[in-house]
């Protein structure tokens, strides 16, 4: 069986989920996977100095239009006209490399991969079946409920958390058409030695949405209480290699920045290490 996979091939989360799934899919079908790839959007460290997983991969190069709401309901129009433009022509481009793959699986996260491309993708005639993990829902389906129906059009949808499989079912996909899949393809043994600390991810970028502030503010309230038995609170994410300035400044204004370590972005073993050796992890 020839299977190529659609994803973000940086060195991020979803570019080390790619390759654990593409070496799986090796190992079972005893072949190479074809990766097909593309410029994100998403303006990480990664994804700007173009750091993939490694070459073996079909590169898409496009332009990206943005979520970001225009104040302007003209230039929204055009905004939203904009980007269902963009992105179908990403799918034709990704399309155009199926080549003689009789599967292929699409990583629904955002932009260049979002539901505008996945919808324009499933859409247009293909001898391939279709598979689509959906990972995340872009804010432009969530604005538009109704558009969750097209994902009838796949020939399987697999999502990791049985919240996820109930929001599609409520946005109209068939219960029958969706598998949940919760461990992954690379199940660590159990972590025996001591647990400590709390692990926090931050995530790809720093935002107001993820908590920050409170985790912080909860971190001073524990360091009041216990004092010098308040948990060190670790931070992890795909953001770049060095602490954003942002974020030192909020735990400098919340009296934290000696119970708070940095750690950016590290190697994958190294994430599992450190989350499973962790008390308490905190995901936004």
């Amino acid at each position: 069986m020839n299977v190529k996979i659609l994803s973000c091939w940086f060195t991020t989360s979803y570019g080390t989920y790619t390759n654990g799934l593409r070496r799986a899919l090796e190992r079972r079908l005893g072949h190479e996977v074809g990766m097909i790839a593309s410029n994100c959007g998403c303006g990480d460290p990664m994804e700007v100095g173009r750091k993939f997983m490694d070459l073996r991969c079909e590169f898409v190069e496009l332009v990206n239009v943005p979520y970001y709401k225009k104040s302007n309901a003209v230039k929204e129009w055009l905004m939203v006209q904009a980007r269902q433009v963009v992105y179908r022509e990403r799918a034709r481009r990704y399309l155009k490399l199926t080549g003689n793959a009789e599967v292929l699986h699409f990583q629904q996260i955002l932009n260049a991969f979002g539901s505008v491309t996945v919808f324009n993708w499933l859409d247009m005639p293909c001898t391939a079946a279709r598979v689509v993990t959906v990972h995340e829902l872009d804010a432009y389906q969530q604005q538009h409920p109704e558009l969750g129906s097209n994902y009838n059009k796949a020939d399987g949808i697999i999502v990791h958390t049985d919240g996820m499989r109930d929001k599609l079912v409520s946005l109209g996909v068939h219960a029958s058409h969706i598998e949940v899949v919760q461990h992954g393809i690379e199940i660590r043994p159990v972590y025996e030695r001591p647990r400590g600390g709390i692990v926090y991810y931050l995530g790809h970028k720093l935002n107001a949405s993820k908590g920050l502030i409170t985790i912080l503010t909860s971190l001073a309230l524990l360091k009041k209480e216990l004092g010098p038995e308040a948990p060190l609170l670790t931070i992890h994410g795909h953001y770049g290699g060095t602490a954003p300035e942002e974020g030192l400044q909020i735990a400098r204004e919340a009296g934290v920045e000696g119970s708070v370590q940095w750690l950016n972005e590290i190697s994958f073993d190294a994430a599992v290490d450190l989350y499973q050796g962790s008390q308490l992890c905190v995901l936004p």
